[in-house]
């Protein structure tokens, strides 16, 4: 597989041309993955990736808006390029997401900013929203919020065992999987993603792995309760759904309507899987255009 740092559209090229400020800060201990875009003098915006992702899963979306926003993405704790821990927990993610946010300045202007979060991101997101409602304006969430399609939740594999090891680097990006299965992602944004997901490694085991923490789930804390925290934030919140997402329950919309007060935006975008920024880029882009246009 090829660099695809020249491949597929204008747009995607575009925005890989406006590469980020890369670097790292501090948080809970840990040394912490940071990305950002445009200028620290407007609005700050947030991203939160998933589980099992990086920051970089944002480096082909946030040059989008970063002609009118701070834009701040970081790779949570066990995984991406940040430190692994010993031990996770939720209350520790939402702890670290504050304490990067504050350390990269989104902190410093006159208004908190915008949190966009993906998935996982949303839980360490809502404890933030309900307990630490000043580090952000609002909170938008991707097709998260504790409302899992059935069967979800208990077949999910918790697993103890370190990550796999392939021998060489076209073994591992053969194998390179979005869980659950993208929908129709491009190619050129697979690939992108795929290449960034693994690293090399020597030592006692030499060769290809995931660049996360593969036992991390059956070290994680979940606590607190996601549907508490979103009935209790007292900040906006919005939500952003997958037309065809494979782990929200089909009356998702309607049990985010009984949680949160009347007018709580929800956009879908039709025909995306659960990675709306990976199977259809543009259409997320112009769902949070519209949404930030006129909310919060």
């Amino acid at each position: 597989m090829t660099s695809t740092a020249a491949a597929g559209p204008a747009w995607f090229r575009d925005a890989l041309a406006c590469p980020p400020e890369r670097g790292t800060v501090r948080a809970e201990g840990a040394t912490i993955e940071t990305l950002a875009w445009g200028d620290p003098a407007n609005p700050g915006l947030f991203l939160l990736h998933g589980g099992a992702a990086h920051a970089d899963w944002w480096s082909f979306i946030a040059p989008m808006f970063a002609d009118r926003y701070r834009v701040v993405a970081f790779s949570w704790s066990g995984m991406g390029r940040s430190d692994w821990r010993e031990r996770y927990s939720i209350h520790g993610f939402a702890r670290e997401a504050v304490a990067v946010a504050r350390e990269t300045g989104l902190l410093d202007g006159p208004v908190p900013p915008i949190w966009m979060a993906h998935s996982f991101g949303g839980h360490p997101s809502l404890v933030v929203a309900a307990e630490m409602p000043e580090a952000l304006s609002a909170l938008v969430l991707i097709d998260t919020g504790g409302f899992p399609a059935p069967g979800v939740v208990e077949n999910f594999v918790y697993s103890s065992r370190p990550s796999p090891i392939f021998a060489t680097r076209e073994e591992a990006l053969a194998r390179f999987r979005f869980v659950p299965p993208d929908r129709d992602a491009p190619a050129f944004v697979r690939d992108y993603v795929a290449e960034r997901s693994i690293v090399e490694q020597g030592g006692d085991r030499p060769g290809w792995r995931w660049r996360f923490d593969f036992s991390m789930w059956s070290r994680l804390d979940r606590e607190p309760d996601v549907l508490e925290l979103l009935a209790s934030a007292d900040v906006p919140i919005a939500f952003i759904l997958g037309g065809e997402t494979q782990i929200m329950a089909d009356d998702a919309a309607d049990r985010i309507r009984e949680l949160r007060p009347r007018f709580t935006p929800i956009a879908t975008v039709p025909d995306a899987g659960h990675h709306i920024m990976i199977d259809h880029p543009l259409a997320f882009v112009a769902a949070v255009n519209g949404l930030l246009s006129a909310w919060p």
